[in-house]
């Protein structure tokens, strides 16, 4: 037997022993318990030899024999809420990135995408991210996408965008790595209102009030602590690894479903937040760190990151509008502005 197909029957066998067997349709724990055991640190410890087992060209099917999909039903509508042993929804592009199995959409060049998904457990209220796995996958067009599903070829999938549903085939496993992200040891952290890692661009929300745990993050002291080490960034650090060396906090009241992000000095709860612009050469995000002073929003350095990789720091007089670097090449300011 071939190795990843025995790893994709550990997972299925392991998806049983976590979901009750709701992974095997059998009788499942509740959907609360559910949530809450995948999230677990004994799940993480036990998930772990087999992602470490992983390899470039793997197949990203294992998981979906100890994938769960559940149906969460509000006001608004229903959704689908996507369960995978260790697996962190918030952090790997949500319903979206396990429905697709292509993770949180991170990098694009021509019609190459590229996908993370990540594995780790919660600690009281703290997301512990503890193993990354990167995906590729080729774009193709609706017609080659219904063809090929007609076909019954394995690894296509489709990701739901703002700007359209994104269809790809040749999904595969092309690097894994372990994170080194501590168990906090202080106090839980009371999240500010919509405080998520990015938001629309155009997002023109009130001022939510800080609670005060929260309020040293955005200060102007925290803010100039951390200002060094922005500037000392290698060009090509990755996101993740930037908020490790930031000692950054998840923070989640759902099982990781969602997330608010605290790191010194990154503005992300207002109307200043990560912008991101999708264009055929890649995927762009400015991060704006600074501080909050009153009401006001003080932009002091930007960012840039293209395909999950950083760029460039650029310093700012904290005044003039800060989303205008980004769009300083013809093929960037051809690219579409999304979430």
């Amino acid at each position: 037997m071939r190795r990843h197909e025995s790893l994709g029957r550990l997972f299925l066998v392991f998806g049983c022993v976590v979901f009750g067997c709701g992974a095997l349709g059998c009788a499942s724990l509740a959907p609360e318990g559910q949530r809450e055991r995948s999230v677990s640190e004994s799940t993480f410890a036990r998930v772990l030899p087999y992602l470490e087992d992983l390899a470039p060209g793997d197949s990203l099917r294992l998981f979906e024999r100890a994938r769960v999909v559940q149906v969460r039903r509000s006001r608004q509508g229903e959704r689908p809420v996507v369960l995978i042993p260790a697996w962190i929804p918030s952090l790997s592009g949500g319903a979206g990135g396990g429905l697709s199995m292509l993770g949180q959409l991170i990098g694009r060049r021509g019609d190459a995408l590229y996908g993370s998904h990540v594995f780790g457990f919660m600690s009281g209220d703290r997301i512990v991210p503890r193993f990354q796995v990167m995906t590729r996958a080729t774009r193709v067009d609706a017609e080659t996408f219904r063809d090929l599903s007609q076909k019954r070829v394995r690894d296509i999938g489709l990701l739901p965008r703002r700007s359209g549903v994104v269809y790809f085939r040749d999904l595969h496993v092309v690097a894994t790595r372990a994170l080194d992200f501590a168990v906090p040891a202080d106090p839980e952290l009371e999240a500010p209102a919509d405080s998520k890692l990015e938001a629309p661009a155009d997002s023109k929300l009130e001022a939510p009030p800080l609670p005060e745990s929260a309020q040293a993050f955005y200060s102007e002291v925290s803010y100039r602590e951390i200002a060094p080490a922005l500037d000392a960034l290698p060009e090509g650090t990755d996101l993740l690894s930037m908020l490790w060396i930031l000692d950054a906090a998840f923070v989640s009241h759902d099982y990781g479903e969602t997330h608010s992000l605290f790191a010194k000095g990154f503005l992300n709860y207002r109307a200043v937040r990560t912008v991101t612009v999708e264009a055929p050469s890649g995927l762009f995000k400015l991060r704006p760190f600074g501080f909050v002073d009153g009401d006001q929003e003080v932009v002091k350095r930007i960012l840039i990151f293209e395909n999950d990789r950083l760029q460039r720091v650029v310093r700012h007089d904290g005044r003039s509008d800060w989303r205008g670097y980004l769009v300083e090449a013809p093929d960037q300011a051809a690219g579409e502005v999304l979430d």
